[in-house]
């Protein structure tokens, strides 16, 4: 296969990626405080002259330590910020003590030598993985060269200990009352983009069982796109309740919405699963009409939040009729195909879980629309 026949054959593959792009333009949009990466930035100066002014008026050995601490552990969300404060502490305090045990109790210096180069490894393998543990190889590195190279291990390590915990005081202040950006003002456009993804990825859902054949690329970017949205309304909520309680407004809502959409998609992928694997019958009314009634819902869930959402039609249809109606035809559809009764059997039970699916997935909807009510 050559180039151009492999080109074509993945041509799609590119809109499954989202790249990022650094323009001027991007700057200029982020320069206002309505911006969480503009407010994070103006945090993290401020933060930073005012550890570069404390080291200097108290004069410690290596002043840097408070800019280094406050640049690595400070993060735009108050839960990250404030786990990395404390991982830090407890990991510098670890190492330095280990450190200092070490040069007490070994004096080849060689054998430190080996110490040294395996915590530095170490230290820079864990550190993104498991940063606590990579923090104390790091500092038992730091510790271990003082030792090696003069005998004012101990002083370093007493002023390191200084330094980190004076950065990571500073990194917390800083993220609590400099122009903090809680997650509770973020969520509500989580959630929305959530219920908007799942609302054009169950409209592909029904164009596919309504035109049958092959999975689309729209149909396929729409389950992309739905999933990637609930994983950011699940993320979000965990680093609201990760913040202060005073700041988890509507939280017991907020949680049930996040089960509630990741149930709601799962079902969605269930029934588009199912169509790509069975024949199934003719686009009928009565489908339309459930997967309509389950669409109209989530619209009007997100009108709860967004004034640009309009609904197309309220559903009139009884919608226990339209459930008995695909039940009917596909039963009739089981009994007019050439197979034995057993495989009739399993086809109509087949039929049947994906109508209670469908069911349960009017429900969702639903449940959705009554606690979006509930949020202030």
């Amino acid at each position: 296969m050559n180039a151009d026949e492999l080109r074509g054959k993945y041509k799609d593959l590119e809109k499954f990626f989202t790249p990022e792009h650094y323009r001027f333009k991007t700057l200029i949009e982020n320069l206002h405080f309505q911006s969480a990466t503009f407010r994070y930035a103006l945090r993290l100066t401020v933060t930073l002259f005012a550890g570069l002014l404390i080291g200097k008026i108290i004069n410690l050995q290596n002043e840097y330590w408070i800019l280094l601490t406050i640049v690595v552990i400070m993060r735009p969300g108050y839960g990250l910020t404030k786990q990395r404060s404390k991982n830090r502490i407890i990991g510098t305090v670890i190492g330095g003590i280990l450190g200092i045990c070490a040069l007490t109790f070994i004096e080849n210096t060689y054998i430190l030598s080996l110490l040294t180069i395996f915590s530095m490894l170490m230290g820079y393998w864990l550190s993104s993985s498991d940063y606590k543990v990579g923090v104390t190889f790091v500092t038992f590195y730091v510790v271990l060269i003082y030792g090696i190279l003069n005998s004012a291990a101990e002083t370093a390590f007493f002023y390191r200990i200084i330094d980190t915990c004076i950065g990571a005081l500073l990194a917390f202040i800083g993220t609590h009352f400099l122009w903090p950006s809680w997650e509770f003002f973020t969520i509500k456009k989580n959630l929305e983009k959530s219920i908007f993804g799942i609302i054009k990825y169950i409209e592909e859902v029904k164009w596919f069982y309504i035109h049958k054949g092959a999975p689309t690329t729209s149909y396929k970017l729409a389950r992309k796109n739905a999933f990637i949205e609930v994983g950011n309304l699940m993320a979000s909520f965990q680093r609201l309740i990760q913040e202060p309680k005073n700041k988890q407004q509507n939280r017991t809502e907020l949680y049930e919405l996040a089960v509630l959409n990741q149930t709601l998609v799962s079902a969605a992928a269930s029934v588009g699963t199912f169509i790509q694997s069975h024949k199934t019958t003719e686009a009928s009314k009565a489908f339309e009409n459930v997967m309509d009634n389950v669409i109209q819902n989530l619209k009007r869930a997100l009108k709860e939040f967004s004034t640009d959402i309009t609904l197309d039609y309220e559903i009139t249809k009884d919608f226990e009729i339209s459930i008995l109606k695909l039940k009917t035809l596909r039963k009739e559809e089981v009994e007019s195909l050439p197979i034995s009764h057993q495989e009739k059997i399993q086809k109509i039970e087949e039929s049947q879980l994906i109508i209670d699916q469908l069911i349960w997935m009017v429900n969702l909807s639903e449940q959705i629309e009554k606690v979006c009510k509930k949020i202030e």
